[in-house]
């Protein structure tokens, strides 16, 4: 029987030679992380509207950052004589609203499978939206069997100037 002979490294690459640095996949996971990390910016960026100028508050309190997984964002722009609602980039009616609350709802419990992370529903609308408008907003999450709903407001003096 023949013996197998072992061959060290340093003898296969020559002993003056340095060990190569594979470059091209850590670039190739680099741009992976970088596209993972633009989809979720890109994501966070298509909830809110920014032409909604919301309601000043002077008692508003920060958002207690818990997941997203259980939000819903509604943005309620006003045009000047009516209201446009969206989720998302989504626009909607007050009917359909109702029923993307309802779809949004159901996977969200699907997918928590017993756990108890409550759904929430967080209504971005601007300051000029007539309260029959929000009504509307507050009827389809009660016809979705929605309970906890949070109004965006910003906080006077911290993020406006007073009386703007």
């Amino acid at each position: 029987m023949a013996k197998k002979k072992k061959v060290s490294i340093l003898a296969y690459m020559g002993e003056d030679e340095d060990p190569e640095f594979q470059i091209a996949p850590m670039i190739d996971i680099l741009l992976v992380l970088l596209i993972f990390f633009m989809s979720i910016t890109s994501k966070e960026v298509m909830l809110r509207d920014r032409e909604i100028q919301l309601a000043t508050a002077t008692k508003a309190e920060k958002k207690k950052k818990e997941t997203d997984s259980g939000e819903v964002v509604v943005n309620v722009k006003w045009t000047g004589f009516n209201s446009t609602y969206a989720v998302g980039e989504q626009q909607c009616s007050a009917y359909e609203l109702t029923l993307i609350l309802e779809q949004k709802k159901k996977l969200h419990e699907q997918a928590q499978r017993g756990k108890k992370q409550p759904f929430r529903v967080i209504v971005r609308a601007d300051r000029e939206v007539q309260w029959r408008f929000l009504q509307d907003v507050l009827k389809a999450c009660a016809s979705a069997e929605i309970n906890n709903i949070t109004y965006a407001v910003l906080q006077e003096g911290v993020y406006t100037k007073k009386g703007t």
